[in-house]
């Protein structure tokens, strides 16, 4: 028993066991924040994706007024009533 003890190889392969198990525990508490962090980006996502599914389901619940339907002509079709004058301006400000 005391020989085994005394052994540096058997000393050496404890040490490496221990450092082994050392950098495993950090390696894998690194990988543990990074997963944490990416779970709480899709959390947010996930939020900001219901709130913006929630508003185009109130678009499509609410009746197709005259004026519900000139907005989205303007707004994303970028499209305007035939009396109707444009002025652009190149200013910025």
């Amino acid at each position: 028993m005391e020989s085994l003890r005394n052994n540096p190889i058997i000393k050496f392969v404890l040490c490496a066991l221990i450092i082994a198990s050392i950098v495993t525990v950090i390696l894998l508490n690194l990988e543990f924040n990074q997963l944490k962090q990416e779970k709480e980006d899709l959390a947010a996502s996930i939020s900001l994706l219901e709130y913006r599914v929630e508003q185009i389901q109130a678009d499509l619940d609410s009746n197709l007024s005259d004026e519900y339907v000139m907005r989205i002509a303007r707004e994303r079709l970028n499209l305007r009533l035939p009396n109707e004058i444009i002025f652009y301006s190149d200013l910025t400000n």
